[in-house]
């Protein structure tokens, strides 16, 4: 089973292994106000876990995690990712691991950072100076629509970003490793992410989530 996505002339297939994440519309909807013109800048998503998890509340134990990597592909409003097997989506939990190309709210690095794969300080970007300049723009965050892969869909209300019982948790808007359940189908709430320290790197470990 293949996922089309139809982006102007680009058509994008989620195939086995594969996982997109659709970013949400700016034209015609409130998303414009809210979410970065460019799809890696100033934020970008650099990899992401799937991990199957065990266990109920806010302590739960890996039992599957399968890490992605991001294939490099001209599109302006989709990721793709490659995964290293296949993926588990029952009682499973997708990471994001977001890095910042220029524009940052905050210097602080509360969480398991990994330079070779983030380059913040290879970029200078956490430097009093570069960090003097900065002032907030509401529209740097990144909105993910749809999370699909072979088999699996999870969407909510359609480009909308400012809804009131889920923004801002809706949005992503700073570096950082997030979470958030997965859950196959249409939702009538957005895909709301939680920061996290942890970025579990094998199975038998730990994940701390809020209930």
């Amino acid at each position: 089973m293949l996922i089309a996505f139809n982006y102007a002339a680009n058509t994008y297939e989620a195939k086995k292994n594969e996982l997109v994440l659709e970013m949400s519309a700016r034209e015609n909807s409130n998303c414009g106000k809210v979410t970065q013109k460019k799809l890696t800048s100033p934020l970008e998503i650099v990899y992401a876990r799937v991990l199957t998890v065990s266990g109920t509340g806010s302590d739960l134990t890996i039992t599957k995690n399968v890490a992605c990597s991001r294939i490099n592909e001209k599109n302006e409003r989709a990721h793709r990712f490659s995964c290293q097997e296949s993926l588990d989506f029952n009682n499973a939990y997708l990471l994001l691991a977001v890095t910042s190309n220029g524009k940052m709210l905050s210097s602080q690095i509360e969480y398991r950072y990994q330079e070779k794969h983030m380059h913040m300080f290879e970029k200078k970007l956490t430097t009093a100076e570069t960090l003097k300049k900065e002032s907030f723009q509401p529209d740097t965050h990144i909105s993910i629509n749809k999370i699909v892969s072979n088999g699996f869909e999870q969407s909510g209300p359609e480009n909308n970003c400012i809804k009131e019982e889920t923004y801002p948790d809706n949005l992503i808007g700073d570096h950082g490793l997030y979470v958030t359940k997965l859950v196959n189908g249409n939702s009538a709430k957005a895909t709301t992410w939680t920061r996290i320290y942890f970025d579990p790197d094998s199975v038998g470990e730990h994940l701390i989530v809020p209930v």
